[in-house]
């Protein structure tokens, strides 16, 4: 088994929000693998945010481990690539995303999405930041089945024209169909000048092409009406 040891904390960013500095911190594992450590002025709201991104992250697989003694258990051999980005720092929140690969039989990417206010620590919900009833679910709704019903058409369009066999599309429907009803407004990520709404709809590794990539984004601007937070 490899052993992993976290090598080193560096700065990463520093700013000041209503005053209180932030900091975000990267824990470095010894194999190259990157997580963010938060830190602001408040002790208690740092191990608040940093033990619940912690336990999210590695599904309370090691809730009572440490956040480095967690990721080396966690990484362990399947783990190749780890890093983050912050892509909102503001208003007292803080939104980031959480990149890593993981390899068994075949590797895999996947990106986990977090969302905080660094003024108690709370671990927000897309219930938090936008009202998610009436028109603003009705307009994402209908952005998603919009683009949903695009793919479909792609879709039977390679059958038509043979760049797919007829078993690989009805395998890609029925995967298709079954995000497109199981969709929910849950997972999301603050950027500085909009909301993105996080849509993926897993299909099997040897069809990976035919992925449909749902894009579901909102400037602030455009959803004033519906926000809960300043921006």
């Amino acid at each position: 088994m490899r052993q992993l040891i976290a090598i080193s904390l560096i700065l990463f960013l520093k700013v000041n929000l209503f005053g209180q500095p932030v900091k975000i911190d990267t824990l470095i594992l010894s194999n190259g693998l990157r997580f963010p450590i938060i830190k602001t002025a408040e002790k208690e709201i740092d191990l608040l945010i940093n033990t619940d991104l912690k336990n999210r992250f590695t599904y309370n697989e090691y809730s009572n481990l440490t956040v480095d003694s967690a990721l080396i258990k966690w990484a362990d051999e399947t783990i190749r690539f780890l890093d983050f980005d912050i892509t909102y720092i503001k208003n007292g929140l803080i939104s980031l995303i959480i990149r890593s690969e993981g390899c068994g039989a075949y590797c895999t990417n996947s990106n986990y999405y977090f969302t905080y206010s660094i003024l108690d620590g709370k671990y927000l919900t897309i219930e938090d930041i936008v009202n998610t009833k009436g028109k603003f679910q009705d307009i994402v709704i209908a952005d998603k089945n919009a683009q949903y019903k695009k793919h479909r058409k792609e879709l039977k369009e390679m059958l038509l024209s043979k760049d797919i066999d007829e078993e690989s599309y009805n395998i890609a429907l029925v995967y298709y169909n079954n995000c497109d009803k199981s969709f929910a407004l849950n997972s999301f990520v603050l950027f500085s000048d909009k909301l993105e709404l996080i849509e993926n709809c897993f299909v099997p590794h040897f069809m990976q092409n035919l992925t449909p990539i749902i894009k579901l984004e909102y400037k602030y601007k455009d959803i004033q009406d519906y926000l809960k937070i300043k921006n």
